[in-house]
């Protein structure tokens, strides 16, 4: 597992106060069958648009054993960040991804996350998402890290900037975004 691409966003002056925000209760979505929901309207997420184009060569974005393998790895940080991880139940193949989070974390220590398995939905373009984290270093470098479970595709770029767009879509970060630069 690696930390995979992520975008640097940089304050232009002094900190910044980022904003509060809650999860949108229009938003919803179905674990299981991976389909987000707003207004109880499903809805196409950055993946499957990036599926649906044949971003990745002409494969699936994602195949469905890596899709597995990831929404466990994903569950796995979830409850290691909650602190209510137990190791015993921990399959032996999903033990090196957990180890390369952790490694992930050590290496960042100083990052602090304001966001964390954060879903969006983005009225103008009509698409969902969830990012991974969004949050900062002590430098005021914010970063938004995209968790992977397999190897660095250029698509994965693509797929940053469509949860960078989402968040930029936020009423309640308009004024942040507003504030910072590339």
């Amino acid at each position: 597992m690696s930390p995979g691409p992520a975008r640097t966003i940089k304050p232009s002056t002094g900190g910044v106060a980022f904003p509060p925000l809650s999860a949108d209760p229009r938003l919803r979505m179905d674990w299981e069958t991976h389909v987000y929901y707003y207004n109880s309207e499903p809805k196409l997420s950055v993946t499957q648009y990036l599926d649906l184009a044949s971003y990745v060569e002409g494969k699936n974005f994602f195949t469905e054993e890596s899709r597995v393998i990831g929404s466990y790895v994903h569950r796995l940080i979830h409850y290691r960040n909650e602190n209510d991880l137990d190791e015993n139940r921990i399959h032996p193949r999903l033990r090196p991804y957990l180890s390369a989070y952790d490694k992930f974390i050590a290496d960042w220590n100083t990052f602090k996350v304001v966001l964390a398995e954060f879903s969006f939905y983005h009225p103008a373009y009509d698409y969902c998402g969830t990012l991974d984290f969004f949050g900062y270093t002590p430098q005021e470098d914010w970063h938004l890290v995209d968790i992977k479970s397999g190897l660095y595709k250029p698509a994965d770029a693509v797929q940053l900037a469509g949860y960078e767009m989402g968040l930029r879509a936020l009423p309640e970060l308009v004024p942040f975004f507003k504030q910072v630069r590339h």
